[in-house]
């Protein structure tokens, strides 16, 4: 590996660190993301600085807590003066490039980019004229949010989201041929992909649902957690989830949400393998996370807002799944790219 390598970051929405078969979970179908920590580094103790997405991902991009960025809410918007890490890597030499979400609002949609191959969904350029989701959703435009409808209209099924996902792999994948074979001088670049999934609405791509649906079972699910706080126990009122769901309201729910995932790992292994053909895994940095987690139902909630730590019950051996969750960010890294990076820095 070169001494300034490629970097390439995916960061996907709303992933649970641990539906995932290199966190144990047997229920799950990620065999690439499971490669790839096989074959680097997870850091099984990141957390995220906030479980919503806007404010975490901007102080993901800042390093910076949100008291700080004075992101509070997915409404707000970063400073164009407020460095980002892609305007550190852009003054460093690199090629910065953004693929797919991010979750910037407001006019700058770049941030320190100096090339977005695709926008946001939905655009969050013009939030003024609220958030647009039906036109990407359509009737399940009100499944994102924090609502008792995300449940029941939950299943299989194909989405806005997934065109978007699909889209964002074309692009990238498509940029990354066209990058094939640089010349020895050709600047190093910073790819970072932005993916939807496994963000609600719980609809997975029918496939992917009937393949979660075999594997995972009703007594997977979290059991209902006697001791709510009461500022919790206020949003489950308000959310229609007090009294809990139906149990198969919660295991469709389930099914959807490990659907997702695997639809999510087959666009980041796409991604991979294209690296790999435009001759430049060697040279590239690969590095996984999330802006934050999911609840899944542990603690009586869905979705996201809270900094409740994730379960760790681990089942027997019996095909029996463990149970996992939230929000603990997902970060994993090639192991020898980074050793290689950094023995020759020193």
């Amino acid at each position: 590996m070169r001494s300034r390598p490629n970097i390439l970051l995916i960061m996907s929405d709303q992933h649970h660190a641990g539906v995932l078969g290199a966190s144990g979970d047997l229920a799950v179908d990620t065999p690439c993301l499971d490669g790839l920590a096989a074959r680097g580094v997870r850091f099984a103790q990141a957390y995220c600085p906030s479980p919503l997405c806007g404010p975490s991902r901007m102080a993901f991009m800042t390093a910076r807590h949100p008291h700080e960025t004075g992101v509070w809410s997915n409404e707000c918007s970063l400073g164009s003066d407020v460095p980002t890490f892609a305007h550190g890597f852009l003054a460093g030499g690199y090629e910065t490039v953004l693929a797919g979400r991010m979750h910037f609002v407001g006019q700058d949609q770049r941030h320190g980019f100096q090339t977005r191959l695709l926008g946001d969904v939905p655009e969050s350029a013009y939030l003024a004229a609220g958030w647009q989701l039906n036109r990407v959703l359509g009737e399940l435009v009100d499944t994102p949010g924090y609502g008792i409808a995300g449940l029941r209209k939950s299943g299989p099924g194909r989405t806005g989201y997934h065109a978007y996902d699909e889209r964002v792999t074309q692009v990238t994948c498509q940029w990354l041929h066209e990058r094939r074979r640089p010349s020895p001088g050709a600047a190093p670049f910073l790819l970072v992909v932005g993916y939807a999934a496994p963000h609600c609405p719980f609809v997975a791509p029918p496939e992917d649902f009937a393949h979660a649906a075999a594997r995972v079972r009703l007594d997977d699910l979290p059991e209902p957690d006697p001791h709510v706080h009461p500022w919790l126990a206020r949003m489950q009122r308000q959310a229609g989830v007090a009294p809990p769901p139906s149990r198969p309201d919660q295991w469709r729910t389930r099914v959807a949400y490990y659907g997702l995932c695997r639809f999510l790992d087959r666009q980041i292994a796409a991604v991979l393998q294209a690296l790999t053909a435009a001759g430049l895994a060697d040279d590239t940095l690969v590095v996984y996370t999330s802006d934050h987690g999911e609840m899944l139902g542990e603690h009586g909630w869905w979705w996201k807002s809270t900094f409740h730590e994730r379960l760790r019950e681990q089942r027997d051996a019996e095909g029996i799944q463990p149970k996992m969750a939230h929000p603990e960010r997902t970060l994993m890294a090639n192991k020898r790219h980074f050793a290689e990076h950094w023995a020759a820095q020193s």
